[in-house]
């Protein structure tokens, strides 16, 4: 779970050399400086014309006006401000260096990388060029090559944060987390305020399991920066896997005020609804974001749940059939339409789409257990055995597995197997409300009937 929050580079813009030259074009350099400052870029790269035209070898007017031109993403006319530099001095470590910017917006990665080694080969304590192609080999999964320009680059900068975020990074895409958590800590003891540090270490906080510390990292950074949605949006996310639903809801809600573009935001929060039964809620979330993004199959299984969950059947298997239709490879709408028939009372129908699930992902025990419960209702009681056992063998804590196996127990009159796998799922969800209701009957096979009768209570009450 990569969650939005890890950043792998710093911008670093044109840098302007200057060099002392005493004619009257030196005026004109510096009013054209003035107009870049007011980000009037056109006018200023008119100036540059003129201070080129008096002195046509003005370096530092090549360097700005370059940077003139990026600034208006102009990158031809960038690119040919810096060869010219380079021929009229070409050990001009920076203008390799501005070209190398260019070429990596362009996606150039090679010819970034070949102007990044000449600037560094004419400047070998060039930091920000071992930065910057250090980038662009983690843009290109070198993870080796990215954390050794990155090392080289810290050697020059020692006091720069950014570059040990940088490499955090790359150990936490190596799923090396604990150097990752290393490399964000020490970040911030050089620059406490480093809302990337913050929000990195919030992301590996989480992949360790450490969710309140998570969430105290995640806090930093929105306190440092409040209009960082995408720490709101991690932190929503941990706070609904703890079953903070409010919380989580207040923090997705945040970041659709910041910015009510970010799609996913949308689903995550309609998740959360769902957990909570608010089912209208949910559907507004997920209307919003087929609106917004109407070829994601996400959207409208989403949608499709909502609505199942109310009791249309007909329009969830529409919106499921649309998801499938947009991506016949999700193994998640082949289930939501297997479980559609199943409510339609179609087990074979149900059964073959459960199937094509389980075959696009096998490691998914839900799709198995429900595939169970099919050939249960049609008296294959092998098959549905071996499913059951199967979505346990995947998942040890997969209460339903073991609820279902107990079923299977408790009709073939074997009590006391069918008491201990439905006591098991229980234990794994003490808010198993169908666990208990069958337990409930088991009891009362044994003719305990104090025991059967506060578990017929317990599932009336969650439900």
């Amino acid at each position: 779970m990569f969650r939005s929050l890890c950043y792998h580079y710093k911008e670093v813009r044109p840098i302007l050399v200057i060099l002392k030259i005493m004619f009257n074009e030196e005026d004109v350099l510096y009013r054209g400086r003035s107009l870049m400052q007011k980000k009037d870029f056109d006018q200023a790269i008119v100036t540059f014309d003129e201070a080129l035209r008096l002195n046509p070898q003005y370096i530092e007017a090549y360097y700005s006006r370059g940077c003139a031109h990026e600034m208006l993403g102009q990158l031809d006319k960038a690119l040919a401000d810096y060869a010219q530099i380079l021929t009229l001095s070409p050990r001009e470590s920076v203008a390799f260096f501005n070209r190398a910017n260019i070429f990596r917006q362009t996606g150039n990665h090679d010819a970034a990388i070949a102007e990044y080694t000449k600037a560094i080969e004419l400047k070998p304590d060039y930091g920000e060029a071992y930065f910057n192609r250090g980038a662009v080999h983690f843009s290109l999964g070198q993870l080796d090559q990215a954390l050794e320009n990155y090392t080289s680059a810290m050697e020059y900068l020692p006091n720069d944060a950014d570059i040990l975020v940088a490499c955090g990074l790359v150990y936490l895409v190596r799923k090396n987390y604990e150097n990752a958590l290393l490399e964000y800590n020490r970040a911030l003891i050089i620059d406490p305020q480093n809302v990337r540090a913050h929000g990195n270490k919030g992301n590996v906080l989480e992949l360790l399991g450490r969710n309140e510390d998570a969430l105290a990292a995640y806090t930093q950074a929105i306190e440092l920066n409040s209009s960082d949605y995408k720490a709101y949006l991690n932190r929503g996310y941990v706070h609904a896997k703890l079953g903070n639903n409010d919380k989580a809801i207040a923090d997705y809600t945040r970041v659709i005020a910041v910015n009510p573009r970010y799609v996913k935001v949308y689903r995550q929060r309609g998740s959360v609804y769902m957990k909570l039964r608010r089912y209208q809620s949910a559907m507004g979330d997920y209307n919003e974001a087929i609106r917004m993004e109407p070829n994601n199959s996400e959207n409208f299984l989403g949608r499709g749940m909502a609505v199942m969950a109310q009791g249309d059947f007909i329009k969830a298997a529409e919106d499921f059939n649309e998801a499938l239709k947009l991506n016949p490879h999700s193994s998640q709408a082949w289930a939501q339409c297997g479980a559609v028939q199943a409510e339609f009372g179609n087990s074979e129908e149900a059964i073959r789409h459960y199937t094509e699930a389980i075959r696009i992902s096998p490691a998914e025990a839900s799709y198995y257990c429900s595939r169970g419960c099919q050939y249960a209702k049609t008296s294959r009681l092998n098959e549905a055995t071996a499913d059951f056992q199967k979505s346990l063998e995947i998942d040890p804590r997969y209460a339903a597995g073991y609820m279902n196996l107990g079923l299977i127990f408790r009709t073939n009159n074997d009590a006391r197997k069918a008491l201990e796998l439905l006591t098991k799922a229980i234990e794994i969800d003490p808010n198993y409300s169908a666990a208990y209701q069958n337990r409930a009957v088991v009891y009362n096979m044994f003719g305990d009937k104090y025991k059967a009768d506060k578990d017929m209570a317990t599932a009336l009450r969650l439900g």
